[in-house]
């Protein structure tokens, strides 16, 4: 399996013409054969940056999809969108478990939250850090030494 990563930095006077061409491109790319999961996302704390996350069964598929006419378009159109650092990492994956498939826990039901304070010092009292740090889940340590093991 290919795993693509990276994001586009897009100039904020472009973000429109770049949303409307990811639209077009993703779900003509989706319905290639070969396409496991072609997503295009806002990032949260970066508003100029767009994360790309692609997954594809094999160096043919994803060289199909470098030549396919909605492909070229697309890099047409993005081209005058782009206002700074692009970043695109092929990453060729021997094998991959799902944190479900590993035993992971499920994430806990989120607790009632107490009543909202009046006053700034309160506020923040409520967002501080927990007092520990969070447990590690054992699948961490198997995930992190299956990437140690297949050299990534």
């Amino acid at each position: 399996m290919i795993v693509v990563t990276g994001y586009l930095t897009i100039a904020p006077e472009h973000r429109a013409t770049a949303e409307e061409a990811i639209a077009t491109l993703v779900p003509l790319t989706e319905a290639e054969d070969g396409c496991l999961t072609y997503r295009y996302s806002a990032d949260l704390l970066l508003p100029e940056r767009i994360n790309i996350v692609e997954q594809w069964e094999s160096e043919e598929a994803m060289t199909v999809h470098m030549g396919a006419a909605h492909f070229a378009e697309f890099m047409t159109a993005i081209g005058p969108c782009i206002g700074g650092d692009v970043s695109v990492v092929r990453h060729d994956v021997a094998s991959s478990t799902s944190s479900s498939e590993a035993g992971a826990p499920r994430a806990p039901r989120p607790r009632a939250r107490p009543p909202a304070r009046s006053s700034a010092s309160s506020a923040r009292a409520a967002c501080a850090a927990p007092s520990r740090p969070p447990r590690r889940p054992p699948w961490r340590a198997r995930w992190a030494a299956t990437w140690v093991a297949a050299g990534a």
